[in-house]
């Protein structure tokens, strides 16, 4: 008895060609995202200049969470593309890491926080450290996306040896 191969049809986004174009699209929308974190980080430091206005936080989530984005943005770039794909949710403890600095910028600049937690250190005070640690942030959440586990790859990346 004679059995017919059926031919496989691979799918649109294991070809090399789109991968390349959803790589390069996501890294430019990462470039394009992080300088809009750093004109909403420069709006917040003008309006920080201004005296009897008080500080604007807004501007400075803001500017935090856009590089965060930027960050994942990045990350998912160089990670693309996953058939199927699960979340490992402990990369978000590095993610929170990462943010800590953040934290105490925060809670310096509001008065709001015990004392033990303003002397002694600032870790990462530096104007540029905000936005720098907030796309560590935004790649150590892409980290947590991985293949579930039994996927194949696309077949133009897989190793010569495995034939």
């Amino acid at each position: 008895m004679a059995t017919e191969a059926v031919p496989v049809k691979q799918a649109w986004f294991s070809r090399p060609s789109v991968r390349f174009v959803a790589r390069a699209a996501l890294a430019v929308f990462a470039m394009w995202t992080l300088y809009r974190a750093r004109l909403t980080y420069e709006e917040f430091v003008m309006g920080a200049m201004r005296p009897f206005n008080g500080l604007p936080w807004g501007l400075w989530f803001r500017s935090i969470a856009i590089a965060v984005g930027a960050g994942l943005l990045f990350a998912l770039a160089a990670s693309f593309p996953f058939a199927r794909v699960r979340y490992q949710w402990g990369r978000l403890l590095l993610a929170a890491l990462a943010m800590l600095p953040l934290l105490q910028f925060r809670m310096l600049y509001t008065g709001n926080h015990p004392g033990w937690f303003a002397t002694g250190f600032t870790w990462f005070s530096g104007p540029s450290m905000h936005l720098t640690l907030a796309v560590l942030a935004g790649v150590a959440i892409a980290s947590g996306f991985r293949a579930v586990e039994g996927d194949a790859e696309a077949p133009s990346e897989a190793s010569p040896d495995s034939a």
